[in-house]
């Protein structure tokens, strides 16, 4: 070569090597930018799927337990009777078959086999919890399955209830086109076990081993994730096989010990971008020109992708509205303005029904165009989403006239036209305006859907609203939950008398133990209290309280040599749900030497009514134990004259309401003189509750009535003072 022609050469190579080493430098920079915002969005990708898995698993276990405890409440006598609760709770859901189990390993399917799972007793029968097993292969149809189990007591038999789940059915949760289907998506146990995929593979193999295997010197990192995963956490890696790098998210779910982890290789994410690494290095003239360029479609390859995890992470795939974190997104970023801000919480009434009736097909073209309707009634910056279900959630940006709102879509919403039908259709709406420097976008909402809760079922509110009422209500419920077991403890519960009067006699013939709730010398009303207790159940627990109290109460008058009256003692219908309830009562009273027929136990007509229960049997077995029966509350609406022929009833409790009208209304005069003819064509006691007036007493008397109860003879009465009470007024002490 001249010597003229060297240095520009020189200058020339080094030049063409300075913008390689400078475009390999950039390209490489602008790659690890990809890569970290990749991984961040497979991380956002995991996290919402690991959510939506959870959540089904959970609506699994808790259609189980939705299954046995309606076999524990029923009087389920036949392995068919427990498979009709199976389909009557099962709908559309994914299980594939139900069995039961039996200690001797023989095993009834719901679709009419029988197989022996005797190898696997010790598995089924070892948990008193829900199970949920590992994917196995099932003996009916050898599809792949994972089983959900639980123990009970069937014909004092100990037995396990099985619900079976092809594992394919884990696959439709997967997102099913992670960067154009090249991803893969699978659940893994704490050990790396595959218990489903979304690739349609056999679930044989260990994740955590074939990567060990694929690329022993980055062990390290598989190490790291399976340690993260013991420690419930979540992360992403990359990692290298045969010279490729794939990307892995994990996630830990909290069901059992699995994990969801989400793996994509890397050249589907820079397959471009390699190859234009490979064209700067051999155009070196065109390296400036062509770093534009790549830099230009990295950014828009960036940003599409982003677009694209953005729509798989925030937007509902039903009706393409944001979803329930799109509309956590949209209020967080809104409530940095200050001003007041308005949250509708909206659903379908009856949507259930809607789609057994008319199929998923034509329940989600509802969703679609009630979103579309909503939209319609709506401002362009006011947000509308679909949160999950038929669940919608819509939030205004600035003031806005809500009832017009509410009225526009109560209009539109009330009749929907799809395809060339129309349907009638229901919507509850609940409302929530926010405080001007109001942050809590959590609490809004929950306070929106109280607001819905409250008005759910009821066609008659056009929508409810979250008020300072609905607030103080439900302060003073967790107040109150927050003082119940310690007033059983410190016995702040105290039992009053109040006497019924026989009205031939004029003498004390029986009483009603009621309930009064003394907290520090204040007392608390139980209406206040009741009903709150019939919810969370605690009433089962008080119900128990008074009746022991009574019982002892009852065991101190006779050793002091009294003449007691039959008591009334009232009993929820929660606890008469019980399966124990009557022997838990006969051992009660057998503890004070008490004889069940000193005793009555009372019931309300709502009680009485209940479809949930065989309460014609259960009160048959407590007339069986000697036990008396009064019906409280009757003429509130509730029951019928069969229902009084049919049920073993005792004593009729004629409500207050019909005795404040002797006097005043010849309509009720005449239903009450019909009330007394059936108590005695029935040959039942009589007692009318709330006397207050002679003239009532006198009327009463005309129509033969048996008891009167009421504050004309006495109010309710502590025990000293009914102790007194009975002194002056019985013959027999």
């Amino acid at each position: 070569m001249n010597k003229q022609y060297r240095k520009p050469v020189f200058i020339a190579f080094a030049l063409l090597l300075v913008m390689i080493v400078i475009s390999i430098f950039f390209v490489t920079y602008m790659q690890g930018l990809v890569n970290k915002s990749i991984l961040m969005n497979l991380g956002e990708i995991t996290k919402q799927d690991a959510e939506k898995i959870q959540n089904r698993i959970q609506e699994h276990k808790r259609i189980l337990e939705t299954i046995v405890k309606e076999i524990e409440e029923e009087n389920v006598k036949t392995e068919q009777d427990i498979f009709n609760i199976y389909n009557r709770n099962s709908g559309n859901t994914e299980f594939s078959r139900m069995a039961i189990l039996y200690k001797n390993g023989k095993t009834s399917t719901s679709d009419g086999k029988v197989v022996d799972l005797s190898d696997e007793i010790n598995e089924f029968f070892s948990e008193e919890n829900i199970q949920i097993s590992r994917s196995r292969r099932s003996k009916v149809d050898n599809d792949e399955i994972n089983i959900y189990s639980k123990k009970i007591y069937f014909q004092n038999e100990e037995i396990v209830v099985l619900l079976a789940i092809d594992n394919d059915k884990y696959r439709n949760l997967f997102t099913q086109n992670i960067f154009y289907g090249n991803g893969i998506e699978c659940m893994i146990t704490s050990k790396g076990d595959m218990i489903a995929n979304s690739k349609n593979e056999e679930n044989n193999g260990n994740v955590f081993d074939d990567f060990e295997k694929a690329n022993e010197k980055e062990i390290d990192k598989i190490n790291k994730m399976r340690t993260a995963i013991l420690e419930n956490d979540e992360g992403q890696i990359n990692y290298k096989i045969q010279g490729q790098t794939y990307y892995i998210s994990y996630q830990k779910l909290m069901i059992e010990d699995w994990s969801l982890i989400v793996i994509v290789p890397g050249n589907v994410i820079a397959k471009d971008l390699i190859q234009l690494l490979e064209i700067i290095v051999m155009i070196a003239m065109m390296i400036v020109i062509t770093t534009l360029l790549v830099t230009i479609y990295i950014l828009i390859s960036n940003i599409k992708q982003k677009e694209k995890l953005y729509e798989l992470a925030y937007i509902d795939s039903i009706t393409n509205l944001g979803n329930y974190h799109a509309y956590l997104k949209e209020i967080r970023e809104n409530v940095q303005i200050e001003g007041k801000k308005t949250i509708i919480i909206l659903d379908i009434d009856k949507f259930k029904t809607f789609n057994k009736k008319y199929g998923h097909i034509k329940g989600n073209e509802l969703l679609k165009r009630i979103g579309e309707e909503i939209k319609a009634s709506i401002r362009k910056n006011d947000v509308v989403c679909r949160l999950g279900n038929d669940v919608f959630g819509i939030f205004f940006t600035e003031a806005v006239d809500f009832n017009s709102i509410i009225e526009r879509l109560n209009q539109r919403l009330t009749r929907i036209k799809l395809q060339d039908y129309w349907y009638n259709i229901r919507i509850c709406i609940g409302v929530y305006i926010s405080d001007v420097h109001e942050k809590d976008v959590q609490g809004m909402i929950d306070k929106a859907i109280i607001a819905h809760d409250s008005v759910k079922g009821n066609y008659y509110e056009p929508y409810g609203m979250f008020t300072q009422e609905i607030e103080e209500k439900l302060s003073k419920e967790s107040e109150i939950e927050n003082m119940m077991e310690g007033a059983i403890r410190n016995k702040e519960f105290v039992i009053y008398y109040q006497p019924q009067i026989e009205t031939k006699t004029g003498k004390i013939g029986g009483a009603e133990a009621l309930v009064r709730w003394n907290k520090k010398g204040k007392c608390i009303s139980p209406n206040d209290f009741i009903p709150l207790f019939e919810k969370n159940l605690f009433i089962i627990k008080l119900d128990e309280y008074i009746y022991e109290t009574v019982c002892q109460n009852m065991k101190e008058l006779k050793k002091e040599g009294y003449r007691i009256p039959k008591i009334s003692v009232n009993v929820s219908r929660e606890s008469l749900m019980e399966k124990d309830f009557i022997e838990k009562y006969i051992k009660i009273a057998n503890k004070y030497e008490i004889r069940p027929n000193e005793i009555e136990i009372e019931i309300t007509e709502r009680t009485a009514v209940n479809d949930k229960i065989d309460m014609k049997h259960i009160l048959e077995q407590i007339k069986e134990k000697g036990f008396g029966i009064a019906l409280d509350d009757f003429g509130t609406g509730y029951s019928s004259l069969n229902m009084l022929e049919e049920l073993p009833i005792d004593t009729l409790k004629i409500d207050k309401s019909f005795i404040d009208k002797i006097g005043q209304s010849h309509e009720m005069i005449h239903l009450l003189e019909i009330i007394f003819m059936i108590t005695q064509k029935l040959q039942l006691k009589s007692v009318a509750e709330g006397v207050e007036k002679n003239e009532q007493i006198e009327y009463l008397k005309t129509l033969q009535c048996d008891f009167i109860q009421g504050y004309f003879y006495a109010k309710p009465l502590d025990y000293t003072t009914f102790k007194l009470y009975i002194r002056e007024n019985t013959n027999d002490l």
